[in-house]
């Protein structure tokens, strides 16, 4: 009954998609919070084996991530536009952005920039997704392997594995948040 009501651009939510619309009402979470949470939980997944992380810190609106040899920032911005391209950086950093077009038109405009940063990665989200949830580029390290001519169709291709968010659907699932 609720994925007939809940609907995103005449789709059904899935029943994870439903389940996570649910937990970000009980919780009373903004986007931005919810991506920290999603960040949060892939971070600790991803951590279960090889047991790095010794400390994880919230810091203005970020995590941080404290690890047995290095110290990440995770920045959930929602609008990989949101990121300061220009300010320079040999931090690791991770950004967290929904897979939209506008943020994928925004990495190729500004590849440029973002293969400057060294550590940086940046993962590429539809938590809403029935097929992949994510993709993740790291721009030092993909102009290395790859060749001018195919940059901007195979990053394409990888875009494409995760179902595009379009930017008014990101608003209506926060909408649905709401009415479940």
């Amino acid at each position: 009954m609720l994925a007939s009501e809940a609907r995103v651009s005449q789709k059904p939510l899935t029943e994870k998609s439903i389940y996570t619309i649910k937990i970000c009402k009980k919780m009373k979470m903004d986007i931005q919070s919810y991506l920290k949470e999603w960040a949060l939980n892939y971070f600790k997944n991803r951590d279960l084996i090889a047991r790095n992380i010794e400390k994880i810190d919230s810091n203005d609106g970020d995590l941080v991530i404290k690890y047995k040899d290095r110290t990440e920032t995770v920045k959930p911005l929602g609008n990989l536009s949101d990121f300061n391209v220009k300010q320079k950086s040999n931090d690791y950093i991770n950004l967290i952005c929904f897979n939209t077009r506008n943020n994928f038109d925004f990495l190729l405009k500004n590849w440029e920039d973002f293969i400057e940063f060294l550590n940086l990665k940046i993962l590429f989200i539809n938590p809403f997704s029935e097929t992949e949830h994510k993709w993740i580029i790291s721009p030092s390290v993909h102009v290395r392997i790859s060749d001018d001519q195919s940059l901007k169709k195979g990053l394409l291709a990888i875009f494409e594995t995760v179902s595009v968010l379009h930017d008014e659907e990101i608003g209506d699932n926060i909408k649905n948040i709401e009415r479940l």
